[in-house]
């Protein structure tokens, strides 16, 4: 389950003006897990994964970086075999990882929208849009 997030790290830059055709790109790396413990009353450790999300625009047009962490508690006896399989081959389970990736997917894409409007990059993600077509029901006759 996840009991924090928190973002440790945004850049956003614009290098140039927008022309011809950006190619938008998107990255995502879990950089390490370690755990920690909570300053709860009752004993209790957390996995902290640490992130860096990254959008670039080129060729050489912008780049935003976000860096953070997550944190995550569950049974002992899971996070402790998560936390092995992280330092053997830097690969977390896939019910784990499910929901660490997603909600930094979701809080990073959002944060990544608003950075790039404020530059006037496009976003990085298609965006809903309104076509107007004739109407079907239209008599032609």
């Amino acid at each position: 389950m996840i009991v924090g997030f928190n973002f440790t790290k945004i850049l956003v830059e614009r290098n140039k003006p927008l022309h011809g055709n950006i190619k938008v790109t998107n990255d995502l790396r879990l950089e390490r897990v370690e755990k920690r413990p909570l300053p709860l009353k009752e004993k209790k450790d957390a996995l902290v994964f640490e992130f860096v999300f990254t959008v670039d625009y080129e060729p050489g047009v912008g780049k935003v970086l976000i860096g953070g962490d997550v944190l995550y508690i569950d049974d002992q006896k899971k996070m402790d075999s998560t936390l092995s399989t992280w330092e053997k081959n830097k690969k977390i389970p896939p019910d784990v990882s499910l929901e660490i990736v997603n909600i930094i997917l979701a809080r990073c894409n959002i944060k990544t929208l608003e950075l790039a409007n404020e530059l006037n990059l496009p976003a990085h993600l298609p965006m809903p849009k309104i076509n107007i077509q004739d109407d079907p029901r239209k008599y032609i006759g």
